[in-house]
Formats: C-alpha cells, structure tokens, sequence
C-alpha cells in the first residue's frame, strides 16, 4: 500500500519540478527580457534630440477644441502604453522559443 502511494508522490513530485518549475524559470526569463529590452528602447528613443521642444512646436499648433479632448481621452498615458504593447509584441514574435 505505501509503496503505491510513494510510487504517486515520486511521479507527482517528477512532474511538477519537470513541467511546472522550468516552464516558470523560462517565462519569467523571456517576461524579464522583454520587458527590459522594451525600456531600453523607450529611453533610446526619447534620448534622440530633444523632445520638449519638438513637443511644445506641435502643441502650439493644436487648436483648443482639440487639446481639450486629448487631455480627456488621457492621451498622454495611452499612447506610451501602445506604444510599448507594441514594442512587446514585436519582440516577443521574434524569439524562437515562443515561435
């Protein structure tokens, strides 16, 4: 009777550290890198000249109306977060292991 029950936990514990825990290890790794990776390349890009001037020249030329619905749809926090979804996206496609 205990050998079949000790026979179980070995398989249950043989599953859960060669399924379980390097399926963890390696997600958390590619989920590390990609995140990393995307915020590098978010402050490489705003590194590229100056962008305040850039945007107060765009913004001077933005009628009222305009800006009033920017600043209510909060652009200023969504296009970042698209920005880097897609960023992610792209990145994640490119690793071999996800395919």
């Amino acid at each position: 009777m205990y050998a079949i029950l000790i026979s179980a936990f070995n398989t249950v514990l043989g599953w859960v550290l060669r399924a379980l825990v390097f399926k963890v290890i390696v997600f958390g790794v590619l989920l590390f890198v990609t995140t990393e990776a995307t915020q590098y390349m978010l402050e490489k890009l705003t590194e590229v000249g100056n962008p305040t001037d850039t945007l107060q020249s765009s913004i001077s030329g933005i009628g009222s109306g305009a800006l009033y619905f920017i600043g209510l749809l909060r652009l200023d926090v969504g296009i970042p977060l698209i920005l880097s979804a897609y960023v992610t996206g792209f990145a994640i496609r490119r690793l071999p292991i996800i395919g």
